[in-house]
């Protein structure tokens, strides 16, 4: 193989590495909860910023974690 044809060859399998999508994120981790007003706080030791959510929509998703909360009493649990 010459130098050109193997540049050329690398140079299409870097176009074929690069064209192929990324991985799709996890979905959101769904919350149900009994209650119309909702705080996150991310959760665990490395959390975010307290933020409440008001569900007259029946649900919300949190913007720093992407929590999905949805309001649900029955399925809510105790």
């Amino acid at each position: 193989m010459t130098a050109m044809s193997e540049a050329m060859s690398a140079s299409a399998q870097a176009r074929t590495m690069s064209d192929e999508s990324p991985a799709a994120p996890p979905p959101p981790e769904v919350i149900y909860v009994k209650t119309r007003r909702i705080a996150c706080d991310g959760g665990g030791a490395l959390g975010h910023p307290i933020v409440w959510y008001s569900l007259e929509d029946g649900e919300a998703e949190c913007g720093y974690c992407d929590r999905k909360f949805v309001y649900d009493p029955e399925k809510a649990g105790s």
